[in-house]
């Protein structure tokens, strides 16, 4: 009980500063792309992004015309959704490593959520914290295989590709996970590549192919020549990270080695479509790099303690 006590605390913590760091950037922009978002004419892919954002106008109709009103609708959702990505974290940690580890690797993802609140994260970028979610709960499914699993990943999967293109990659982590198992998962892993892909092709016949926000390389190019500084610096201290979860992966369980196929697809799909300084991105892929990354400090402290 204790443990988790500590575990709220450490999300409640991490949900203020993210309340009283994301307002700070751009509310107009977010309050009008929202607008877009809710009446179908927004640009891709935030037209694609229709999950939360048409939730919220369902039960806070008013919000797309009050702009105080959808601060403080947004507020609440993102300020749960950061307490919950924590808790989860949490949890899906404890599926693969003593309590020790499990702290140490959610306290470095609370780390690293405030200073991508603190970098140029957005209130529209909270459907970054679900897609998260969908992530964690992908990794922990696939691990501990409950009763009726691979159907709560097809439902998992429907709402993350609702939510972002790249929910996608629940779809691609069941598939690298579990490709060499047999038949059986074959064939869920068509299933999941065929919804993902429907979701995101129904999407776009339903509302409509919109003109791209940019053009493919156009963001990364922009930031890099007109100002270098800002990628590197706000991506340096994320690096460190990388290189170690990599120089880990003969050490690491099997579905972490597996998961971590899929960083190269995703950094570039990154620098395809995104920004490369927005860091928030990456919270895609930190549920299963920062495990990856701590696994072998851990080894080392349960070495320690057992001499």
């Amino acid at each position: 009980m204790r443990q988790y006590l500590l575990i709220i605390s450490t999300a409640f913590t991490t949900g203020l500063v993210y309340i009283f760091s994301v307002y700070d950037h751009n509310i107009d922009r977010s309050f009008a792309t929202y607008q877009s978002i809710v009446d179908g004419t927004g640009l891709s892919p935030n037209r694609y992004r229709v999950l939360l954002h048409y939730i919220m106008n369902f039960f806070v109709p008013d919000a797309k015309e009050n702009i105080y009103l959808f601060v403080t609708a947004s507020g609440i959702v993102g300020f749960l959704m950061v307490m919950l990505v924590v808790v989860l974290f949490y949890i899906w940690m404890r599926t693969i490593t003593p309590p020790q580890k499990a702290f140490m690797a959610t306290f470095a993802l609370a780390f690293i959520l405030m200073g991508m609140f603190q970098a140029i994260w957005v209130i529209f970028d909270t459907p970054q914290l679900i897609e998260a979610i969908a992530i964690i709960l992908t990794l922990a499914f696939i691990q501990k295989q409950p009763i009726g699993w691979r159907w709560w990943i097809l439902i998992i999967l429907i709402l993350a590709c609702l939510n972002r293109a790249t929910g996608g990659m629940v779809a691609l982590i069941y598939i690298v996970a579990r490709f060499s198992e047999g038949r059986r998962d074959l064939v869920w892993s068509g299933i999941y590549l065929t919804v993902g892909v429907g979701v995101f092709a129904g999407l776009r016949l339903v509302l409509g192919v919109a003109p791209a926000i940019t053009e493919p390389f156009e963001g990364t190019l922009y930031i890099l020549t007109r100002d270098p500084a800002d990628a590197i610096l706000w991506n340096s201290a994320l690096l460190p990270i990388f290189i170690v979860a990599f120089s880990n992966y003969n050490r690491l369980p099997m579905l972490l080695q597996r998961a971590l196929w899929l960083v190269p697809l995703y950094t570039f799909a990154i620098l395809l479509r995104a920004e490369i300084n927005e860091i928030g991105l990456w919270l895609t892929i930190m549920p299963f790099l920062i495990p990856a990354a701590l696994w072998h400090i851990s080894d080392e402290a349960e070495v320690s303690d057992s001499n």
